[in-house]
Order: C-alpha cells, then structure tokens, then sequence
C-alpha cells in the first residue's frame, strides 16, 4: 500500500499523519486471548486499526489491522509497530514529517518519550484532572458569558505547561478548548478538553488537527459492517489474527486507487466477497474466484502475496497460521 502510494504522488508529499485507533472485538465462545474488558462489559479482542493520510487529502487509508488480547492496554504493541511504519514511510517518503495523533488512551510517558526520541510530530488527547481542570475552567467561565450574550456554542483555547508524575517532572506543552455548546431546547453543556502535543502552531490550530480524527470512527465502521472485522471465531489467536489481516487487505489493495481498478466497485463489491468468504472459513482462493469476474488484477496479486493457494485457507481454522498471521499491510 505504501508503495502504491509512493507511485502515485512521485515520493512528493510534506506531510504523512499517522492515526492509531483501538477497536473492540467481541467475541463468544473459547478464542485464545480473549478477555472480559470492563470498559465494553464484555469478553472481546481489542485490536488497533492504523491509518494513514497523505498531505491536506480527505480519505484515510488502512495500513494495518492488529488482533490484540482483550485486555491489552492502548499502548501495548503500538511502538513496535510505529517504529516499523516510520522506516516505511521515511524510505518511501524522505522529505516527509510524520504526524502522530493518538486518543487518551495512548496518553503514557513512554509513548511521548518513544515519538520525541524518533522525532516526529504527535497530538495526542489528554484526560481531564484535578490539575488541569482549573486551566480550563477560566477559560468555560469565559465561554459562559459569551454564550449568554449569543445564544450560541461558544469556545475557546488555551494552552499551559503540564508534567504528571509519571513523566519524571518533564513538562509538555498541553492545548486546551472549553467549549459552553448550546442547543435550541437544551441547557447548555460545558465541554473541556486537553490534547498533549510537541507542535508549536497556535492552540485552535493545533486542537482543529486533533479534532479531524473524527473520519477515523468512519473508516473503523466501514471494517467492522462492510467488512466484517469481527469474524474471528477461530480458537487460536494467530488464525483470528490471519482473519483480520484478510479483512485489512481486502479493505485497501493498492488496486483500489489504481486506474484499473476504477469502475470495478472494488471495496464493496471484489473486496467484500473476498474478505467475507476468507472469513467465513471458505477459503480465500476461494472467496477471489467469486469475485474475480470483476477484480482488476492487482486485488490477485495481493491474494499471491498473502499466500493464497487452492483450498488451503479453509481447512482448520484452528491449525497454526503462516508467518504471514502477524504481518500488517504495509
């Protein structure tokens, strides 16, 4: 996919924002690492969803889907996967700055230190405390009175210097929005939020890039109801993880773009059929055949790469996978 997308804009592109996103997978029977999550009330996997966006362009590509047990921690395994797509991406895009942007739950003092120490540009949200809570309080008292005068939603942003403890006393540079949001019929709601970020735009533009993470929910809908994410239903992890990447291919082979795969209706139509089939125990040879009427070759191409031979994909959902089971779509 990388690659694709080096092609296509000639290795010319400024800026490459990477957006990491944590997903639930729930899950119904004995799968290995599957865990009861508190926070989803349920037994689930728990895995993250990698996007990429190129420059000032609107549509987020999927780089790579992770399986990880259910109760794994946002953070766990995100830094072994970033620091392999930063690699990528400087090899494929030199002159390029990489943007991180991460929700709260990536908020740890090691992931900070590990994004300053591979010099790339972050936003990540910060949860609201008892410290940081009377910042932004001047700022909503403001936005009250505001709001009173207009009878509108009414915002506006700060910025502060702000060390947890956890982070060995080094202060980072923490953006603020107290928003007083004002609906006809409704009491007006106070909204306060805190992003934690290494970029020296002002606060409103920094908090206006954070807030364009909201296209990722969309694209993580499109994997979990187009797609099917959560078909792993397999009893060993490593074959629900070989599911996932099928679904994560079938989402964004490099044909999808390409001029011959436009007018082939490719990520609902060749795609789905395939990915679905992969998922269903079918066999992915299997699930290319349905679809391959109407897929351009480069979809085949990406089956060859995954591996994909006649009949072999659907036998033993709890066999050991390939290598391939951990690999992402990169």
């Amino acid at each position: 996919m990388i690659g694709h997308h080096r092609q296509r804009l000639r290795g010319r592109v400024r800026r490459i924002t990477i957006d990491l996103d944590p997903t639930d997978d729930p899950t119904h029977g004995q799968q290995e690492l599957a865990f009861y999550n508190g926070h989803y009330d349920s037994g689930c996997y728990l895995p993250v969803v990698v996007k990429l966006t190129f420059g000032e362009e609107a549509e987020q590509h999927v780089v790579a889907v992770v399986l990880r047990p259910g109760n794994a921690a946002a953070p766990v395994g995100s830094m072994a996967l970033l620091r392999r797509l930063f690699g990528k991406l400087r090899r494929a895009f030199p002159r390029a700055r990489l943007r991180v942007r991460m929700d709260g739950g990536f908020a740890a003092p090691r992931v900070f230190q590990f994004l300053e120490e591979q010099g790339v540009e972050y936003v990540v949200a910060l949860a609201k405390n008892l410290r940081l809570a009377p910042k932004g309080g001047r700022l909503l008292r403001r936005a009250r009175r505001r709001a009173k005068q207009t009878g509108r939603t009414t915002h506006f942003y700060g910025e502060t210097r702000y060390a947890a403890r956890s982070w060995r006393r080094r202060k980072r540079r923490v953006i603020y929005k107290a928003e007083l949001v004002c609906l006809s019929g409704r009491e007006p709601r106070a909204n306060l939020r805190f992003v934690v970020t290494n970029l020296s735009l002002s606060p409103r533009q920094v908090y206006e890039i954070y807030r364009q993470r909201g296209d990722c929910e969309n694209r993580i809908k499109e994997l979990h109801h187009g797609l099917e994410l959560d078909r792993t239903s397999c009893s060993r992890f490593l074959a629900n993880q070989l599911r996932v990447q099928i679904t994560a291919a079938a989402y964004c082979p490099d044909a999808r773009a390409s001029p011959e795969g436009a007018g082939h209706g490719l990520r609902p139509r060749a795609s789905l059929d395939a990915a679905r089939a992969a998922a269903q125990g079918r066999g992915l040879d299997r699930g290319l055949r349905e679809a391959r009427s109407r897929a351009p070759a480069a979809l085949l191409r990406l089956a060859a790469v995954l591996g994909a031979r006649r009949g072999s994909a659907g036998r033993g959902c709890g066999a050991r996978p390939s290598g391939i089971a951990l690999e992402s779509n990169l």
